[in-house]
């Protein structure tokens, strides 16, 4: 979703919010530093946005900013938003054009072009944080500045939003390489989410300084949604021999209890571009009956080249319940999770997943994954899935959450999966 399309669905959710009174609106904050102040005619910068809307449903587009003049110190941007999928058949915008001056570093709504929506004008601001950040893409890294900033809205229900931008003097334009929005409602579940980042940039059109032209990106864009839905990135990009990460799996079946279990991912070998992962499980307790996941280890291949589909990272194909399920693109957020002292900064992957059992009828799965480049073994933090029948009666909770991780056996963080198995075993005789 383009940022316009932002305050479109922000301002429609709160169409009866009144107007602010002058003395109460917040003060003018501007960014840092001026995007626009080398600006050339001819520069543009493109890039894939993948957004979610509460209503809407996902959409991707691509958007590509191109400066269509300078006249003294005025600088004239022109928008324009392809949409490549849509679970709305009709969200297109026109193209819009936006001035900035060279002399002065814009505001962050007049940037995001969102700043003659007048909820998100009178709502209030944090001061944007600046902070210095390396972004790799591909082989290509940029030196940039990421500005952080949120805001709320106070009147009518309070509704918070937290922006982060990624802005750099090496590309042309307006600097941008990656725009996220996460605003959400208050009760805390998500509202819009937004999510674009570079694709390529170039100082005239049809010619790339790096990345790709706008239409190659449409075409890049369309290509996912013909194959199997993959990650948001790879996990196994960086991946060493040795990399592990354990965590103890709690499964529970419908008339059969609660078993204990714990799965452990190490990465066996990399050979090029092909990662090999063992994925060991050994059971902790049994449930009602004896029921108890076997100790059992099996191997899946991954590549460093490109990231994985849903269904195989989550090992679906040697899951019984999972092979035959209908994957959809999944919705993809930023998360934080804490464990301990620590924080982690995690992609949220969600999606609701159609399988037919011929002896139950047709279930409906909802997969949760945590994933964070911080954890080496294929980054998996925590995993989820809930299994509910036609009539929304639950057949199995599935949650494994991370507990260690390290590599050639030498523990990061945490405990070893050694350790995990008699922590579970204990602690169930405990109750």
């Amino acid at each position: 979703m383009c940022p316009r399309k932002l305050a479109v669905v922000l301002a429609s959710c709160l169409a009866l919010v009144p107007f602010a009174r002058a003395e109460d609106q917040p003060k003018e904050q501007r960014l840092p530093w001026n995007p626009f102040e080398h600006c050339q005619k001819g520069e543009w910068v493109a890039g894939i946005s993948k957004n979610t809307a509460m209503g809407m449903g996902p959409t991707t587009s691509v958007v590509t900013y191109t400066v269509d003049k300078v006249e003294g110190d005025t600088v004239t941007v022109t928008r324009s938003n392809k949409v490549v999928s849509s679970a709305k058949a009709e969200v297109t915008e026109p193209d819009k054009t936006f001035t900035f001056s060279t002399k002065e570093a814009p505001t962050p709504l007049h940037f995001l072009g969102m700043d003659d929506d007048r909820m998100l004008k009178t709502a209030s601001a944090s001061p944007i944080k600046e902070t210095a950040e390396t972004k790799k893409l591909g082989q290509h890294e940029l030196a940039c500045s990421r500005l952080e900033w949120t805001m709320e809205v106070k009147q009518g229900p309070p509704i918070k939003g937290t922006f982060v931008l990624l802005l750099s003097k090496d590309v042309k334009a307006n600097g941008l390489v990656t725009s996220k929005t996460d605003v959400r409602d208050p009760d805390g579940n998500p509202f819009v989410q937004t999510d674009f980042e570079l694709g390529g940039y170039g100082s005239e059109p049809g010619k790339a300084i790096w990345g790709k032209l706008p239409d190659d990106l449409v075409k890049q864009a369309k290509a996912p949604h013909k194959e199997a839905p993959r990650l948001p990135w790879n996990p196994y990009e960086t991946a060493k021999k040795g990399d592990w990460v354990t965590g103890i799996e709690k499964l529970a079946m419908q008339g059969m209890g609660e078993s204990l279990s714990v799965t452990t991912f190490t990465v066996q070998e990399v050979d090029g571009d092909k990662v090999t992962v063992a994925r060991t499980t050994k059971a902790a307790t049994k449930g009602k009956d004896g029921m108890s996941l076997n100790d059992e280890t099996d191997k899946a291949a991954f590549s460093t080249k490109e990231a994985p589909a849903v269904r195989h990272y989550v090992w679906a194909d040697k899951d019984a319940l999972l092979k035959d399920g209908k994957f959809p693109h999944p919705n993809v957020s930023d998360e934080k999770k804490k464990l301990g002292d620590r924080e982690l900064a995690c992609s949220k992957v969600e999606a609701a997943i159609e399988v037919k059992q011929p002896s139950s009828g047709d279930a409906k799965l909802e997969l949760v994954l945590l994933i964070s480049k911080d954890v080496p073994g294929g980054g998996l933090v925590s995993e989820r899935i809930d299994a509910k029948d036609e009539k929304g009666k639950m057949l199995v909770h599935d949650v494994w959450e991370v507990g260690g991780w390290g590599s050639e056996g030498k523990t990061a963080w945490g405990k070893t999966p050694e350790e995990l198995l008699k922590e579970a075993a204990a602690g169930h005789k405990g109750k």
